[in-house]
């Protein structure tokens, strides 16, 4: 039920004022991974919830061209990384030698309620897309 823009970029003012799209990654309903970040306590805490997501929800994304429908396959509350671990933002997440065959969403946050270098990071695939 929350609805929020997506802007190209995850710096801090991006992030003010949008959930960030990492610009290295696919873009939505794209064979790869298209990584978003958003901020849970701030700027109107689009990712406020994140962590409250369980396998099996939607998250919708819609764009000029279709609409685009993913389900959580791995909840942000189960996976804790480093800030400085890039491997979730890879065409295949942990596997950098291996080319990508589905659409991977990757959704990134603070872990912590303070700020600490921990993220939050969930996963998951492409469900269904219907054209606009």
């Amino acid at each position: 039920g929350v609805e929020w823009p997506i802007a190209s970029g995850v710096e801090h003012d991006v992030l003010t004022r949008a959930v960030g799209w990492y610009p290295s990654t696919a873009l939505p309903g794209q064979v790869g991974n298209v990584a978003l970040a958003g901020l849970r306590l701030t700027h109107g805490a689009p990712f406020g919830g994140l962590l409250e997501l369980e396998e099996g929800d939607e998250v919708v994304i819609e764009t000029p061209l279709a609409v685009y429908t993913y389900r959580i396959t791995l909840p942000p509350s189960q996976l804790t990384v480093h800030q400085d671990d890039s491997w979730v933002l890879d065409p295949v997440p942990g596997k950098p030698d291996l080319a990508p065959t589905e659409a991977i969403l990757t959704l990134t946050t603070h872990e912590d309620l303070i700020d600490t270098p921990d993220r939050a990071v969930g996963f998951g695939v492409l469900d269904t897309t219907e054209q606009t």
